[in-house]
């Protein structure tokens, strides 16, 4: 009895020291591991501040968002005046009038060549025609009256052909021509008046109304 007793106690006292033992040793890794070995740890100066955040948001969004077509925008836009406009159709419609306004001479010699079918056709008024010889005396003094004329020729829309009868025989006698000067004229294709001798100045501002 006495020995079993004995044994026992040896036992739990072994035991006892064991753990103690693996205790204290316990205690003195773990606490070494907290002390010394700093793997892993985060400093407080790394660990993220909840508001570093928010504020990094707030910064981006105060700052101004610049437009992809600055320079587009800063270039300026001539605007079109309407008065411009206005006044450039003006001067063209200007110079298309003066273009118009722009007549042929009111009087003209029939070239040597020419045809004098077609400047009747091309005539756009009255035509009257001057049948003179550089011979005749007469025809220097009508053909002084015509030229007065010329201006009250192109006010009435008259065209004065001048025709030489010895450098156009064929003309002088398909109209007939048997003195000198013969004045004719012509409207709208057709013989209206005829005068041979010389023709005063106011009844030819008659004929050409």
């Amino acid at each position: 009895m006495n020995d079993s007793c004995s044994s026992t106690l040896l036992l739990l006292s072994l035991v006892v020291a064991c753990a103690s033992g693996c205790s204290a040793a316990a205690g003195f890794g773990f606490g070494r591991t907290v002390s010394n070995d700093q793997t892993g740890v985060v400093e407080p100066t790394e660990q993220i501040q909840p508001n570093a955040i928010a504020d990094s948001q707030a910064t981006e969004s105060t700052e101004p968002i610049a437009a992809a077509n600055t320079t587009a925008a800063e270039q300026p836009v001539t605007p079109v005046s309407a008065t411009d406009s206005a006044t450039s159709t003006s001067a063209t419609l200007a110079s298309l009038k003066t273009t118009s306004a722009t007549k042929r001479p009111a009087m003209m010699i029939l070239p040597s060549s020419g045809d004098l079918d077609a400047v009747l056709a091309e005539a756009d008024g009255n035509v009257l025609l001057d049948f003179y010889a550089d011979w005749c005396g007469p025809c220097r003094k009508q053909s002084e009256i015509l030229h007065e004329l010329e201006s009250t020729a192109a006010e009435h829309n008259t065209l004065i052909v001048k025709i030489d009868v010895d450098e156009h025989k064929q003309i002088a006698r398909e109209m007939q021509v048997s003195s000198l000067p013969t004045l004719v004229m012509v409207k709208d294709g057709e013989i209206v008046k005829r005068e041979s001798g010389i023709t005063r100045k106011g009844e030819l501002v008659h004929w050409m109304r």
